[in-house]
């Protein structure tokens, strides 16, 4: 009977705190005096964005919901970030605001290759916003195979993500997106088994890429964070496969970027955070069916949220959650709006910024 009464007065306050955390605002500063458990205190990882904090008071919805995680380890919190898409309908300006509202406070670069922004203007649209560039998306497509069998196009290859490279310590986010193999013709999918046997024969020229692209990445001063694949792709759907040869280049210059949308098509989400969290340095976080890539916000498919957000306590990943959504700003807008910001945080194990 204690035991019961103690778990259902711990579950109700940690609601009143994250409700603390919520309104902490609206009645002006910090709430004090009140206990915070010394063995939920959090140290954060400094790494990645993530902020370090061992206070005995919530700061933040992240880390009151944090409070909640059943485990004496320390969970790692990670900020949020959006994908920023330059040259298409978007209004930069007042999607990233939008996208502030609901806890992002960094952004990765990406654009339209056909009419593509200055560094200037980027930078401008971004600073305006309160937003920084922690890293940028990769030219892709069906024009660039890094692991083609085609050794001169490999080359090609490592000339265009030199020059990416470039663009994203200019832009002051040293991270870069890098799809392992083109998109075939017509983005056509393929079997489970059709992937695998054209993947057998690319995995050695991808070796090759990368061992090379790392050498690049340390002259520059950047990570190339190989992204994995739906099954449009020769290669790149199969996560533990994709993360143990980014093992064998063993540079930390070659990293993962961990899909969620393109995890679900393939996989389980969860099993694939597991499979390669010691490689993982960035994560794109969207939703789907688990059929049609389209991008859509957390719980608007069919993804185990929980689950996931239980799997990045598990693995204590570090890695900065990146809104891969490509909702229009009034949405965005409306999902701040009715709160939705919690919910990612929750979802993803992340840290929202203080409150003003």
């Amino acid at each position: 009977m204690g035991a019961v009464f103690r778990y259902h007065a711990r579950l109700v306050i940690g609601r009143f705190q994250i409700w603390l955390a919520l309104h902490r605002n609206r009645y002006g500063g910090r709430w004090g005096g009140l206990p915070w458990p010394q063995s939920r205190e959090l140290g954060l990882n400094p790494g990645n964005g993530a902020r370090t904090n061992a206070t005995t008071t919530p700061d933040t919805l992240g880390t009151a919901l944090s409070w909640l995680v059943p485990t004496t380890e320390t969970v790692t919190m990670a900020e949020m970030a959006v994908i920023t898409p330059f040259g298409f309908s978007f209004e930069i300006g007042r999607f990233l605001t939008a996208w502030r509202g609901l806890g992002a406070t960094r952004a990765q670069f990406y654009r339209n290759e056909q009419k593509p922004p200055t560094v200037a203007a980027a930078l401008k649209a971004a600073t305006s916003a309160g937003f920084t560039f922690d890293s940028i998306h990769g030219v892709f497509g069906e024009h660039l195979d890094p692991s083609s069998p085609d050794p001169e196009h490999r080359t090609h290859c490592l000339h265009t993500y030199a020059a990416e490279g470039e663009l994203a310590v200019a832009l002051g986010g040293p991270m870069v997106v890098v799809h392992p193999s083109c998109w075939n013709p017509g983005r056509r999918e393929m079997t489970r088994e059709q992937i695998e046997a054209s993947s057998a024969v690319r995995w050695p020229h991808l070796h090759d890429f990368m061992t090379r692209l790392a050498e690049i990445g340390g002259r520059l001063g950047v990570t190339y964070l190989i992204e994995n694949q739906p099954m449009n792709c020769p290669l790149g759907h199969d996560v533990a496969r994709l993360a143990q040869a980014i093992r064998q280049i063993k540079s930390p210059h070659i990293r993962m970027c961990l899909d969620t949308g393109h995890a679900h098509i393939t996989g389980n989400v969860s099993q694939a955070l597991h499979d390669a969290a010691d490689v993982i340095a960035y994560l794109h976080i969207h939703d789907n069916d688990a059929k049609l890539d389209d991008h859509r916000m957390p719980g608007d498919g069919t993804i185990d949220w929980p689950a996931f957000a239980t799997a990045l306590r598990e693995t204590n990943c570090p890695a900065t959650r990146m809104f891969e959504v490509f909702y229009d700003e009034a949405k965005v807008e409306a999902a701040a709006a009715r709160g939705m910001g919690a919910k990612l945080a929750a979802w993803t194990a992340s840290q929202l910024p203080p409150t003003t």
